[in-house]
């Protein structure tokens, strides 16, 4: 079973494998108080990602999100303030094995798992540069600074990591995995799951505004357009995001 995580022969959906996720991998919300950095701060996000989504699904309750490259969980989160100020849950993908003990020792109410996401629609360990705040997989074209080296790293479909939790519909999707984004979104499963709103990074470390940045802003619009069912939000504060909605709730 577990060789056959590697394998592109499983599923994304295969009961083993969500067995395997709910029983090993999935962390449950934490039961105890918070213990934040900044617990007086009410936005953490970097660029105001929290800010923009929480005024275009006005206010929303009670609503699911998904964080990928979750980082510490408090520093430049754009999920904790809808789980602390809007009663949110959801799940918060980080892989950096330094950072995510530091979320473990935050007590978030949400489930978090130690992996990324896979660029394939099946479960894979790809070598990921371990970098503080910058980590990603090491193959999808990104230049990472010095940091503490290189390891491989356990990736599952985003599809397999909902499924396991039983959740099709997500209110708010954070995608910024430094690299591999539009990999992620182009294996996406957008007819099983409904997403109503993205801010996906477009941005590469030290090449703002080069011919790598355009080429993954374009191809990330590109997918989304596709789908045709999102509309870009004009957003000139995310800076490196963008922020795409249903269409649907904004009729």
């Amino acid at each position: 079973m577990i060789e056959d995580l590697g394998s592109k022969r499983m599923n994304a959906t295969d009961p083993r494998l969500l067995k395997l996720l709910r029983e090993k991998w999935l962390l449950a919300p934490s039961k105890r108080p918070y213990h934040l950095a900044e617990p007086q701060k009410v936005h953490m996000s970097q660029v105001g990602q929290s800010k923009a989504i929480d005024k275009l699904l006005k206010q929303r309750k009670n609503g699911f999100f998904v964080e990928a490259g979750a980082a510490d969980g408090e520093r430049i989160s754009n999920s904790l303030f809808f789980e602390r100020f809007r009663n949110w849950t959801g799940v918060l993908v980080e892989a950096n094995p330094w950072e995510f003990d530091k979320m473990t020792k935050k007590h978030r109410k949400t489930n978090i798992i130690n992996a990324c996401l896979s660029p394939i629609p099946h479960p894979v360990r790809m070598e990921f540069n371990y970098v503080e705040g910058l980590g990603g997989i090491s193959d999808m074209g990104r230049k990472f600074p010095s940091g503490k080296g290189k390891g491989l790293a356990q990736c599952f479909p985003i599809h397999s990591i909902l499924a396991a939790l039983g959740v099709n519909h997500v209110d708010y999707f954070s995608l910024d995995v430094e690299g591999a984004e539009v990999e992620i979104l182009k294996t996406f499963p957008w007819k099983e799951i409904m997403v109503d709103t993205w801010t996906v990074e477009y941005g590469v470390v030290h090449a703002r505004g080069g011919t790598e940045e355009v080429r993954r802003k374009t191809e990330i619009r590109k997918i989304f357009q596709n789908t045709g069912v999102y509309q870009e939000i004009d957003t000139p504060g995310l800076k490196q995001d963008i922020l795409f909605a249903r269409k649907e709730i904004l009729a």
